[in-house]
Protein backbone atom coordinates (compact mmCIF):
# COMPACT_ATOMS: atom_id res chain seq x y z
CA UNK A 1 0.00 0.00 0.00
CA UNK A 2 1.52 3.61 -0.89
CA UNK A 3 1.20 6.51 1.03
CA UNK A 4 -0.75 9.22 0.09
CA UNK A 5 0.03 12.65 0.77
CA UNK A 6 -1.55 16.20 1.03
CA UNK A 7 -1.11 19.30 -0.83
CA UNK A 8 -2.80 21.50 0.88
CA UNK A 9 -4.54 25.46 -0.60
CA UNK A 10 -6.48 27.76 0.50
CA UNK A 11 -9.95 27.29 -1.80
CA UNK A 12 -11.48 24.46 -3.56
CA UNK A 13 -10.87 26.63 -6.56
CA UNK A 14 -7.16 26.58 -6.06
CA UNK A 15 -7.16 22.66 -4.99
CA UNK A 16 -9.15 21.68 -8.47
CA UNK A 17 -6.56 23.96 -10.50
CA UNK A 18 -3.76 21.91 -9.15
CA UNK A 19 -5.03 18.75 -9.66
CA UNK A 20 -5.70 19.92 -13.00
CA UNK A 21 -1.94 20.48 -13.30
CA UNK A 22 -0.90 17.32 -12.18
CA UNK A 23 -3.56 15.35 -14.15
CA UNK A 24 -2.41 16.61 -17.11
CA UNK A 25 1.61 15.89 -16.47
CA UNK A 26 0.24 12.52 -15.64
CA UNK A 27 0.31 12.45 -12.19
CA UNK A 28 -3.41 11.02 -10.63
CA UNK A 29 -4.50 13.84 -7.87
CA UNK A 30 -7.69 13.98 -6.04
CA UNK A 31 -9.24 17.02 -4.34
CA UNK A 32 -10.19 16.82 -0.49
CA UNK A 33 -11.30 18.36 2.29
CA UNK A 34 -8.43 18.89 4.83
CA UNK A 35 -8.88 17.28 8.58
CA UNK A 36 -8.94 20.36 10.93
CA UNK A 37 -5.65 19.57 12.48
CA UNK A 38 -4.29 20.56 8.74
CA UNK A 39 -5.61 24.05 8.73
CA UNK A 40 -6.00 27.43 10.82
CA UNK A 41 -8.71 28.37 9.24
CA UNK A 42 -10.93 25.66 9.69
CA UNK A 43 -12.58 24.92 6.20
CA UNK A 44 -9.81 24.42 3.55
CA UNK A 45 -9.31 22.09 0.28
CA UNK A 46 -6.01 19.91 -0.63
CA UNK A 47 -4.68 17.71 -3.03
CA UNK A 48 -4.32 13.66 -2.31
CA UNK A 49 -1.38 12.14 -4.27
CA UNK A 50 0.31 8.81 -3.65
CA UNK A 51 3.85 10.12 -2.05
CA UNK A 52 5.80 7.87 -4.16
CA UNK A 53 5.19 11.18 -6.63
CA UNK A 54 5.17 13.62 -4.41
CA UNK A 55 8.56 15.19 -5.58
CA UNK A 56 7.99 14.95 -8.99
CA UNK A 57 4.76 17.09 -7.93
CA UNK A 58 6.52 19.35 -6.35
CA UNK A 59 8.27 20.46 -9.54
CA UNK A 60 5.32 20.17 -12.07
CA UNK A 61 3.62 22.65 -9.41
CA UNK A 62 6.29 24.53 -8.99
CA UNK A 63 7.23 25.26 -12.66
CA UNK A 64 3.40 25.87 -13.66
CA UNK A 65 3.78 28.95 -10.77
CA UNK A 66 0.75 27.34 -8.71
CA UNK A 67 1.03 28.15 -5.11
CA UNK A 68 -0.10 26.23 -2.19
CA UNK A 69 0.56 25.79 1.62
CA UNK A 70 2.24 23.31 2.29
CA UNK A 71 2.92 19.09 1.82
CA UNK A 72 2.22 16.50 3.94
CA UNK A 73 1.62 12.79 5.13
CA UNK A 74 -2.06 12.10 5.49
CA UNK A 75 -1.17 12.07 9.52
CA UNK A 76 -0.09 15.77 9.37
CA UNK A 77 3.76 15.43 9.12
CA UNK A 78 5.93 17.22 7.00
CA UNK A 79 7.31 15.73 3.88
CA UNK A 80 11.17 16.01 3.72
CA UNK A 81 13.15 14.87 1.04
CA UNK A 82 15.83 12.69 0.82
CA UNK A 83 19.34 13.99 -1.19
CA UNK A 84 19.50 10.19 -2.36
CA UNK A 85 16.59 9.59 -4.31
CA UNK A 86 12.95 11.29 -5.19
CA UNK A 87 11.06 8.94 -2.43
CA UNK A 88 9.64 11.54 0.25
CA UNK A 89 10.88 11.03 3.81
CA UNK A 90 10.06 12.27 6.90
CA UNK A 91 13.28 12.68 8.57
CA UNK A 92 13.65 14.17 12.11
CA UNK A 93 16.08 16.84 12.76
CA UNK A 94 19.72 15.86 12.75
CA UNK A 95 21.07 16.53 16.14
CA UNK A 96 24.19 18.02 16.44
CA UNK A 97 26.60 18.28 18.84
CA UNK A 98 29.63 21.05 19.49
CA UNK A 99 32.63 18.91 21.01
CA UNK A 100 34.94 20.53 23.54
CA UNK A 101 37.80 21.88 21.05
CA UNK A 102 35.18 23.20 18.53
CA UNK A 103 33.52 21.74 15.22
CA UNK A 104 30.27 19.62 14.91
CA UNK A 105 29.53 16.38 14.99
CA UNK A 106 26.65 13.97 14.38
Amino acid sequence: MTKQCLITTVSMTLAMKGKRILEQKGIAATVIRLPPNLTTSGCAYGIAIDCAGAKRAKEVLSAAGFTYGKMVYADGSPVRWEERGSVPAVTGTPRTTVHPKGGEGR
